[in-house]
């Protein structure tokens, strides 16, 4: 898509059947990014890059799915409005790393 593209826009989505985890490839780390609707892993966020490729799952218990946009998931400035910091939910973040690779896990 040529611009950035907000995975939890309250319009613009048809999501059939479609899981809220997204993952994003990162060539630099060698690692997937994620975002699960709630928290990211390896920079995940609900913002996509303009052009760049995911990879979505169909849910579970289903053989089919449907992913469709328009332009409303667009986003033209990703950096957040000056208001009240949303705090994030308590959690652990294992990252681990060696062979110049490093990949991360929430609990």
């Amino acid at each position: 898509y040529p611009s950035a593209i907000d995975w939890e826009a309250s319009s613009g989505w048809t999501k059939t059947n479609i899981s809220r985890t997204i993952w994003i490839w990162n060539p630099y780390t060698q690692v997937y990014s994620t975002w699960d609707g709630t928290v990211g892993t390896n920079g995940g966020s609900r913002y996509i890059p303009a052009m760049q490729g995911f990879i979505v799952k169909v849910n579970e218990g289903y053989t089919t799915g449907a992913l469709a946009m328009n332009n409303n998931v667009r986003v033209y400035n990703t950096k957040s409005y000056s208001k009240k910091a949303k705090t994030e939910p308590e959690l652990i973040r294992l990252k681990t790393s060696g062979n110049e690779l490093s990949d991360e896990l929430i609990v």
